[in-house]
C-alpha cells in the first residue's frame, strides 16, 4: 500500500517488529505439538483431478475427491502450511495483524472518492488468506451460514440445487456442534461431522447485549437456524481449544492418503486447454521452476473470489475485449468473469467505555501462565477468542422483512488494541486515526455493521 512521510517509517517499524515477534511466538508454540500434514512426495506428471486453491472450499473438495481410492488428486496452494500461531484462538486477532506480512495476499481497493476517508490514500485492504485453509486459517473463526433467502435467491437466478433446503443437509453433515441441545433448532445442526463448532462463553458483555435486544423487541435466537433476524450468541470453528479450519478438519486427516498430493507454496500460473477448449492441465511455478501437470478428468478452480477469475482470465477465459487489451489469447469469451465482486461494508469506530473488569484485556489474556496452561492442556484464556456477540437486523423498508441487510457486531477491542503498531497497517487505516483512538479510555467496545471478522 502506498504511504508517505511518517507512514513509511511506521510501516517499516511494524514490519521489523513483526519479524522479531513472530519467530519467538512460533518457537514457543512449537511446543504445543499440533498435528502435522503428511508429506506428499515428488510431483507426478499427471493426476485425475487438479484442485487449484487450498482455501476453505478447496480443502473440502480435495479431501472428498481423495475418498475414492482410484482417483489421484493434486491440491495446489500458493501459500504455506499454517504456522503455529494461527491455531491458537485466543491470539487470533493479534496473529492476523502479525501474519498480514506473510499470510495475506495484501490486495487493496482502488482509491475511493466518497468513502474510506480515514484510510491511507482512501484505499481499503482486501483481506484474503494466502495459506492452506485460506482466510479461514487467519480470521476470527465465527461460524455463520448466512440467510436462507440468499440461497433461495441464488437458485432463482438459475443455479439449481443452491436453494436453502438443498444445501441445509450439507451444513448438517459437515458440522460437529459441541454445545448443549439447541431445542427446536437442533435439527438444523449436526454432531460428529468434520467441522467442529463450539459455542462461545456467554460472559457479561454477551448477556448485556442480548438483554438489550430483548428490550428492543428482538428475539434471542440461533442465527444458524430457520430465521436470522434477532440477537445471537457466537459460535466458533474451534475444536478443543484449536482453530478448526477446513485445512485442519478435512485436509490434514486426508493428507496421509497415498492418492492425495498437497502442494503448498506453489502458484498456478495458467490453466491449459486442448483444441476443444477442454481443460487438460495447469502450469505451476514451484520453487522457482515452471512445470506443466496434466489432468485426466477435471481442473477445479477453487482459488477464491479474486484469484479464481484472475486465473481464468490469465488462461484466456473472460471478457474478450479485456483479454485482448492485455494481449491474452482468447480461449472463451465469457463476459461475466471478473464481474460483480461484492464485499461487506463495514462501519468501524463506534466505541463505548465499559466497567473495568467486565472483560479481560488483551494483556490479561496473554500472560506466561496462560501460555503454560494452553501448552499443557489446550485450556485457559488462549483456548477461546475474546468475547463477541452479534445482532442481525433489517434496516431498509423494502423487500422481504426477514431478509437481513446488516449485522451489528460487538467486540471488546478497538483500533487502539496494539497502540497503533500493527492494526493500522493490517487494515489500511491512517495511523493518525489510530493514535487519536489511542487517547480514548481502555478497554473499549468496538461495534461495526456488515463486516464479519
Amino acid at each position: 500500500m502506498p504511504v508517505s512521510g511518517n507512514g513509511v517509517v511506521a510501516s517499516s517499524v511494524a514490519a521489523l517488529t513483526a519479524g522479531l515477534i513472530v519467530p519467538v511466538l512460533r518457537l514457543l508454540l512449537n511446543k504445543a505439538e499440533f498435528p502435522q500434514y503428511e508429506p506428499s512426495g515428488p510431483l507426478a506428471p499427471q493426476y485425475d483431478f487438479i484442485v487449484v486453491g487450498g482455501g476453505t472450499a478447496g480443502c473440502v473438495v480435495a479431501s472428498r475427491l481423495s475418498e475414492v481410492g482410484g482417483w489421484r488428486v493434486l491440491l495446489v496452494e500458493a501459500g504455506p502450511k499454517p504456522p503455529p500461531e494461527t491455531y491458537v484462538p485466543g491470539i487470533s486477532l493479534a496473529a492476523s495483524a502479525l501474519s498480514h506480512y506473510s499470510l495475506d495476499w495484501d490486495y487493496t481497493y482502488v482509491p475511493q472518492k466518497n468513502a474510506l476517508k480515514n484510510y491511507v490514500d482512501q484505499t481499503g485492504v482486501l483481506q484474503l488468506g494466502r495459506v492452506l485453509g485460506g482466510t479461514a486459517a487467519i480470521n476470527g473463526m465465527i461460524y455463520s451460514r448466512g440467510n436462507r433467502r440468499d440461497y433461495d435467491h441464488w437458485q432463482a437466478l438459475g443455479n439449481p440445487g443452491w436453494d436453502y433446503l438443498s444445501v441445509l443437509p450439507y451444513f448438517v453433515k459437515s458440522e460437529d456442534y459441541r454445545g448443549h441441545s439447541l431445542g427446536e433448532t437442533e435439527a438444523y445442526h449436526g454432531r460428529g461431522g468434520p467441522l467442529a463448532v463450539t459455542p462461545g462463553v456467554a460472559g457479561p458483555l454477551t448477556r448485556a447485549f442480548l438483554q438489550g435486544g430483548l428490550e428492543m423487541g428482538y428475539p434471542v435466537l440461533d442465527s444458524n437456524g430457520p430465521q436470522q433476524i434477532g440477537f445471537t450468541a457466537t459460535s466458533y470453528t474451534i475444536r478443543d481449544g484449536v482453530r478448526c479450519s477446513t485445512a485442519e478438519c478435512y485436509l490434514k486427516p486426508a493428507s496421509s492418503r497415498p492418492n492425495l498430493h498437497v502442494l503448498d507454496s506453489a502458484t498456478v500460473l495458467q490453466i491449459l486447454f486442448d483444441d476443444t477448449k477442454r481443460a487438460v492441465g495447469v502450469k505451476i511455478e514451484d520453487n522457482g521452476k515452471v512445470v506443466s501437470v496434466a489432468s485426466l478428468r477435471e481442473v477445479i478452480v477453487s482459488a477464491g473470489v479474486v484469484a479464481s477469475p484472475k486465473l481464468l482470465m490469465l488462461s484466456g477465459v473472460g471478457p474478450r475485449q479485456h483479454l485482448q487489451q492485455n494481449k491474452i489469447r482468447v480461449v472463451a469469451d465469457v463476459p461475466g468473469v471478473g464481474q460483480n465482486l461484492q464485499d461487506h461494508i463495514g462501519v468501524y469506530g463506534l466505541s463505548w467505555t465499559i466497567n473495568k473488569g467486565s472483560t479481560p484485556s488483551l494483556l490479561e489474556r496473554i500472560t506466561p501462565s496462560s501460555f503454560k496452561q494452553y501448552l499443557t492442556n489446550r485450556q485457559g484464556p488462549l483456548s477461546t477468542p475474546p468475547e463477541s456477540v452479534s445482532a442481525w437486523v433489517k434496516i431498509s423498508q423494502e423487500g422481504d422483512p426477514q431478509w437481513t441487510d446488516a449485522q451489528i457486531f460487538l467486540f471488546p477491542v478497538t483500533w487502539a488494541l496494539d497502540k497503533g503498531l500493527f492494526t493500522p497497517r493490517a487494515f489500511g487505516v491512517d495511523r493518525k486515526v489510530s493514535l487519536h483512538c489511542r487517547q480514548r479510555p481502555h478497554p473499549l467496545l468496538h461495534s461495526h455493521t456488515g463486516a464479519i471478522l
